[in-house]
C-alpha cells in the first residue's frame, strides 16, 4: 500500500513538470518554425548591412549573448556566414543556459520594440530571430521550476524502483521458504505412509505366523 502511495506521488510529480513544461512548448514551437523558414536569403539580408538598424542590432545582440560570444555587430556578421547557423540555434542547448545569461536576456526582452512584430516590419530573417530569443527566455525561466521538480521525480522513481525490487526479493525469498517447508511437509508424509506400511506388514507377517 505504502508503494501504492509513493508510485502516486510520482505520477502527480511527472504531471505537475509537464504542466509547468507546456507553457514553454507553443513559444518554442513557433520559434522553430519560423527558423525553419528562414533561407539564405534572408540571412544574407541581414549581413547585408554595413550598420544594420537599431532593432536588428539589438536582436543579434541578444542572439550572441546565448551563444556566448561578444554581443557586437561584427561577430553577429562573422556568425551569420556560417552555413550551419540556422542550425545550431535549432539544435541549441535550451537546458544549460546560466542564470547570468538568462539575466541578460531578460534585460532585451522587458524592452517594449523588442516584440516579433515591431521588429519585423524592419526585417522579416530578424523576426525569426527574436522570436527565437524570447522562446529562450520563456524556456529558460520555466526549465528553472521545472528542473528541481524533475530532480525530485527522478529521485523518488529511484526509491521506488528500489522498494519494488525490495519487495521482489523478499517475495522470492518468502517462495523459497513457502516451497521448502512444503517439500519437508511431503518428505515427512512420505516417511509417514513408509513408517505405517512398514509396521502394517510386520502385523501381516506375525499373525501369518
Amino acid at each position: 500500500e505504502k508503494i501504492a502511495v509513493e508510485a502516486q506521488a510520482c505520477g502527480e510529480l511527472a504531471a505537475a513538470a509537464q504542466t509547468d513544461l507546456d507553457e514553454a512548448l507553443p513559444a518554442l514551437d513557433a520559434a522553430m518554425e519560423a527558423l525553419r523558414s528562414l533561407n539564405k536569403n534572408d540571412i544574407t539580408e541581414i549581413k547585408s548591412y554595413t550598420k544594420p538598424p537599431p532593432v536588428v542590432e539589438m536582436v543579434l545582440e541578444a542572439v550572441m549573448i546565448l551563444r556566448k560570444s561578444k554581443p557586437d555587430w561584427s561577430e553577429a556578421k562573422r556568425q551569420l556566414g556560417d552555413v550551419n547557423f540556422i542550425k545550431q540555434l535549432m539544435e541549441f542547448d535550451k537546458d544549460n543556459m546560466g542564470e547570468k545569461v538568462l539575466k541578460k536576456i531578460a534585460s532585451y526582452v522587458e524592452r517594449p520594440e523588442f516584440v516579433p512584430d515591431t521588429v519585423g516590419r524592419v526585417s522579416a530573417a530578424a523576426r525569426s530571430l527574436c522570436m527565437w530569443v524570447r522562446a529562450m527566455d520563456v524556456y529558460g525561466r520555466v526549465y528553472k521550476v521545472v528542473e528541481p521538480k524533475r530532480m525530485a521525480l527522478k529521485s523518488a522513481e529511484e526509491a521506488l524502483a528500489a522498494k519494488h525490487q525490495s519487495l521482489a526479493d523478499a517475495k522470492s525469498k518468502l517462495k523459497e521458504v513457502t516451497d521448502r517447508v512444503e517439500q519437508l511437509q511431503r518428505d515427512y508424509e512420505a516417511k509417514l505412509k513408509t513408517k505405517e506400511d512398514l509396521r502394517v506388514r510386520a502385523e501381516q507377517t506375525s499373525l501369518k505366523l
